[in-house]
């Protein structure tokens, strides 16, 4: 095969596959279970970390 050659994969590409059908979205209410002051510390520590190293500014 080649790069360019189409190659079906997926469950679709099997033999007796489910036909595609679309669930209807749940409907809930969002709720905050987390402290933001609990988030806050970690979240600076991994901004400064990350601003810090080169492989993150590419």
């Amino acid at each position: 095969p080649s790069v360019i050659n189409h190659m079906d994969i997926g469950e679709n590409a099997l033999d007796n596959h489910l036909p595609f059908d679309k669930i209807p979205a749940a409907n809930y209410d969002a709720v905050s279970l987390v402290n933001p002051k609990i988030v806050s510390a970690p979240a600076l520590s991994s901004k400064k970390r990350t601003n810090a190293d080169a492989e993150f500014s590419k």
